[in-house]
């Protein structure tokens, strides 16, 4: 049976269609933060926990990994993976989600010199993103991985 040069035609503008639809590039950082922001509040969970970590030029008590546990958007609990409770002093340094999205919109509100971000695709959390603020300083910057995700 020779091809139907029509549906192939078809078929192809179908697949060029769900590429497109795919990369997250078609989005504007701006409207990538606002598109991964409205789906966490439609799907995230109001209970759960994050074990995460901070990549720095930084004391090992400031990178982690940490457990966190929120409920209701409020964290609850921070401790090192290692069993110790994350210091009051420390625990701006391990935001829940929540968090980490102010650090994104504060990445973009101060024109960070490299703000590159990863969302889950699903969830719409920020599963990755390192933020350097200024090209000219050393050792400012900072990379954040949620290394696990769990509902609670």
């Amino acid at each position: 049976m020779a091809p139907n040069p029509a549906h192939a035609a078809s078929v192809i503008a179908v697949l060029f269609a769900a590429t497109i639809t795919a990369c997250s590039g078609l989005l504007s950082p701006s409207e990538e933060l606002s598109d991964a922001r409205r789906r966490w509040a439609d799907k995230g969970p109001s209970v759960y926990s994050i074990d995460l970590f901070r990549s720095c030029e930084c004391t090992p008590e400031m990178s982690g990994p940490v457990i966190i546990s929120v409920q209701n958007g409020t964290v609850q609990s921070r401790s090192y993976r290692t069993g110790g409770i994350v210091p009051p002093n420390m625990a701006p340094f391990f935001p829940g989600i929540e968090g980490l999205f102010d650090l994104i919109a504060d990445g973009r509100r101060r024109n960070a010199h490299r703000l590159e971000v990863r969302y889950d695709r699903e969830l719409g959390y920020p599963a990755w993103l390192v933020i350097d603020y200024d090209k000219a300083v050393a050792d400012d910057e900072f990379t954040y991985s949620v290394m696990a995700f769990r509902r609670l």
